[in-house]
């Protein structure tokens, strides 16, 4: 349900930004009510976003008419086109934000395509964020390895540390405050379901992360006791996986690549 003030904001802003492509926050109700997905508003920061997953909610988008003429599905990637699409459009530099305001509300019900193909989505997304990754100038010289975002992948010691480290190179080649969250945010992520590594895998890739000092206790704490199974809930909460990512509002440098 897009709001009423939605298409005049968001045409608004693509101009401000000189954007090409265009989305916005969403509110879900149905299922899980009353939860808010926000996105990077800066192009960086969603070049970045998109190394983890989709940096748009699909039906806020709204693009220059020669944009979606040049850039088409691809139907091989059939249920996660819109990812593929987003992943090709960065890499041929076309210039993407998201309104900082919520446009749309998303109803969540059990029989939409996200939870009824949730494996071939999954793997759909498997296959193009590593695509993307081996492409992107931001890691393509850099070691991918399928554990960072999918969660029926066991993370072993050399793959932590393997991502860990492609993680910090990625982080000292961005410019932009919204991009460097965006890798910060999948980071924490990526760590936490580390736990069971133990603290002496663990406590050195936490040492220089923005995190409060609570934080730093629970993971210290958790990695310690090598406590996976006390924040397995939180891995499949939907209440806290989907809380709205908050992206700092100070301007952004201008990327090191793209228009």
């Amino acid at each position: 349900i897009s709001l009423p003030h939605r298409f005049e904001s968001q045409l608004a802003w693509i101009q401000k930004q000189q954007a090409d492509v265009c989305g916005g926050g969403i509110k879900w109700f149905g299922d899980q009510s009353g939860n808010s997905w926000a996105f990077p508003t800066t192009c960086e920061g969603i070049y970045a976003w998109l190394l983890f997953k989709p940096a748009f909610s699909h039906p806020t988008v709204v693009m220059k008419k020669e944009v979606a003429k040049r850039f088409l599905y691809n139907t091989h990637f059939k249920h996660a086109q819109d990812y593929e699409l987003w992943t090709r459009m960065a890499l041929n530099s076309v210039r993407m934000t998201n309104l900082p305001e919520i446009v749309l509300r998303y109803r969540i019900h059990g029989t939409q395509i996200s939870q009824a193909k949730k494996e071939l989505q999954t793997n759909l997304r498997m296959k193009i964020t590593r695509e993307y990754w081996q492409n992107s100038p931001l890691s393509h010289d850099l070691a991918f390895h399928t554990c960072l975002m999918d969660e029926r992948e066991i993370i072993d010691h050399e793959k932590f540390r393997s991502v860990i480290r492609s993680l910090k190179t990625v982080e000292a080649r961005l410019t932009d405050d919204q991009a460097i969250a965006a890798i910060n945010h999948h980071r924490i992520w990526f760590i936490y379901r580390s736990i069971n590594l133990g603290h002496q895998a663990i406590l050195p890739a936490v040492k220089n992360l923005r995190l409060s000092k609570l934080k730093r206790i629970a993971i210290a704490m958790l990695s310690f006791f090598r406590a996976g199974c006390l924040i397995s809930y939180f891995r499949h909460a939907q209440w806290l996986r989907h809380l709205q990512t908050p992206f700092g509002s100070r301007g952004s440098r201008r990327p090191k690549y793209g228009k």
